[in-house]
């Protein structure tokens, strides 16, 4: 795909068009009739699951449906949207799924290309680890909601890694709209969807891998609830790592053995 581009990319999509889970107006017959395409799943750790019903008889077990995560967080938007963007040690505090992540472009202010690592719990000593490279877009509403939007997508100094199973984002992101304030303290909407492939073989022979799987990634914003509950006043400045060339880190040493082994050469010779 090309990356000098402004402006939401053709292989991302929207779905936040589609109307809110919950904030949607009840007399409207459009808005009634498309929110049943979404169905609560469960409830967990205060939070509203959601799934996709997909209208033929068999899915593969290699496609994914599209699962959505709403809570509330007494935070405000810019905040929430703050933490999100970034991908440093402050993340290990609200989202259990991330175990590394780092910027592979800079396309223009609002795109960027990520390397993203995960941290699955489901039986890690026997499945592989997932890594992920996709575009991430995002912009503010007129309203005040934020909207960051994630899409697989390839990039030549992001191939796969050893070690790792390179996973699929077939639609994902966050949707952070604001509330009514309750007794002065701010409120925000947050949602999350994620519709991933975790390729492997993991999800051809187990089908749990990918369930829980994605209800662990989609818990992340229970933890931006609880994080804001126990911080006061938190700005966070989006920071992301640059990614550096990994094929390039043997060859590194490589040469640092290099240059040990010249610095001797050339100290025994002027002895």
């Amino acid at each position: 795909m090309p990356f000098l581009l402004l402006g939401l990319p053709d292989s991302v999509h929207d779905w936040t068009k589609e109307p809110d889970i919950g904030l949607s107006n009840q007399n409207d017959t459009n808005q009634a009739n498309s929110r049943k395409n979404w169905r609560l799943l469960r409830c967990q750790n205060g939070l509203r699951i959601f799934e996709e019903p997909v209208e033929v008889e068999y899915l593969a077990r290699s496609c994914s449906r599209s699962m959505r995560a709403v809570g509330v967080v007494e935070a405000t938007c810019e905040a929430i949207f703050g933490l999100i963007m970034s991908m440093d040690v402050t993340r290990y505090e609200w989202d259990c799924s991330f175990q590394y992540g780092s910027l592979v472009q800079e396309v223009d202010g609002h795109t960027a290309i990520l390397y993203h690592r995960l941290q699955l719990n489901w039986c890690s000593m026997v499945v592989w680890p997932r890594d992920l490279c996709y575009v991430r877009y995002w912009r503010r509403n007129d309203d005040g909601s934020y909207v960051v939007l994630f899409r697989s997508t390839e990039h030549p100094n992001c191939g796969p890694q050893p070690g790792f199973a390179r996973a699929s984002i077939e639609s994902g992101g966050f949707k952070i709209t604001p509330l009514k304030p309750v007794n002065g303290r701010p409120r925000t909407q947050v949602q999350h969807l994620m519709q991933i492939d975790l390729k492997g073989w993991g999800v051809n022979y187990v089908t749990s891998f990918q369930y829980h799987s994605v209800l662990q990634m989609l818990n992340c914003v229970a933890g931006l609830r609880e994080y804001f509950s126990q911080n006061d006043d938190v700005h966070t400045i989006p920071r992301i790592p640059v990614m550096n060339t990994m094929a390039s880190v043997p060859t590194v040493r490589k040469d640092q053995k290099h240059q040990k082994a010249d610095s001797k050469t050339k100290q025994a010779d002027s002895a």
